[in-house]
């Protein structure tokens, strides 16, 4: 009976009773770590920088001559550093803005020292066109801006190619369409104590501007087939035709021009004069230059021009620093279009 009664209660309860589920309690939820803070480099003033902005046909390379006087790797590196929105100075479009560092100008240097601080390598401002360099036991490479270059490389341009060079910090040498040139020295003193920059031209034209108080401490020489053009700070211009003859133009200053049938014979060529050089090696006597200069030449004068305004900018600014009382021709230098980094400089050069 007793029996009976159990098992009837524990059915029923087994018929009534919901199944029981089993729920894992929820773990609460991690807290949430503050993310550590970044570790930022202090923030340099502004007044450390300059500003400028980047005109059509401006490289990295040459916005460094104008605005501090040089191109380096370290200076290169320095300004990338600066500039994190740049990515590749090699890729600058017109219309960026680079900040440059004060302390990297070097146009208050004297001229013996912006000589004797420069590498000896030829910097490439710019690549216009079709251009190959061409080094010792290495095949052809495109040639590009911003890239040094050493005694013994050879460069050939293009039809419509312009290539243009700086060595010495001051010579500006600029290659036409089918030029084939060689570095021959730079600033190689190893015959005498006078520094020697020199390059061959073994054909097409090839422009040259040699700062004046740079001429002499550079003893700057274009080599020809059939003639030698020795500068003393100057603006000059030599031609390689075909057939190894020659002409050399000079546009200001003085060159002496000496041919291989009398190497010991100096023509002297002033400002407005050219000759020509035959293939014997003979100098004609100088004659005025033909012809006015061309759109494209002058065009060219105006860049030069503005590359070269800097250093007389710069002594302006350096003597408004020592005497406050010219601070009014320091403003007037400042808004000028050779505008040193000292003020911020927005406008296209």
């Amino acid at each position: 009976m007793l029996l009976s009664l159990a098992l009837s209660l524990g059915l029923a309860i087994s018929l009534g009773a919901s199944p029981k589920t089993t729920r894992k309690k929820a773990r609460p939820a991690p807290a949430v770590q503050p993310a550590p803070l970044a570790v930022q480099a202090p923030s340099e003033p502004d007044s450390l920088f300059g500003t400028v902005k980047v005109g059509p046909s401006q490289t990295a390379s040459w916005l460094g001559f104008r605005h501090l006087g040089t191109w380096t790797p370290e200076v290169a590196s320095r300004i990338l550093a600066d500039n994190p929105q740049i990515s590749d100075l090699d890729q600058l479009q017109p219309g960026q803005v680079l900040r440059l560092r004060k302390s990297l100008d070097q146009r208050g240097l004297a001229p013996a020292q912006q000589v004797s601080q420069a590498i000896r390598k030829a910097v490439v401002t710019l690549v216009k066109g079709s251009a190959e360099l061409v080094r010792a036991d290495a095949p052809p490479t495109p040639l590009r801006a911003n890239s040094f270059l050493v005694a013994g490389d050879r460069i050939s341009t293009g039809t419509g190619a312009i290539v243009e060079l700086i060595i010495d910090n001051q010579s500006v040498l600029r290659l036409r369409d089918k030029t084939i040139l060689q570095l021959v020295a730079i600033q190689d003193s190893s015959n005498d104590q006078k520094a020697r920059t020199s390059v061959f031209l073994e054909a097409g034209r090839v422009w040259s501007k040699v700062r004046k108080w740079a001429g002499p401490m550079v003893g700057f020489q274009v080599k020809m087939p059939n003639a030698i053009a020795g500068v003393h700070g100057t603006t000059f211009e030599c031609f390689v035709n075909e057939d190894s003859s020659g002409v050399v133009h000079v546009q200001e200053g003085l060159v002496a021009v000496s041919g291989r049938a009398n190497k010991a014979l100096e023509v002297a060529v002033g400002p407005g004069k050219s000759v020509q050089i035959n293939r014997a090696g003979e100098v004609s006597s100088p004659e005025i230059l033909p012809g006015k200069p061309s759109i494209e030449d002058r065009i060219e004068e105006q860049r030069e021009q503005s590359l070269f305004e800097q250093n007389s900018a710069r002594l302006g600014d350096v003597k408004a620093m020592r005497d406050p009382v010219a601070q009014t021709r320091s403003d007037r230098i400042a808004t000028s279009p050779g505008s040193p980094i000292t003020q911020p400089d927005l406008t296209p050069k």
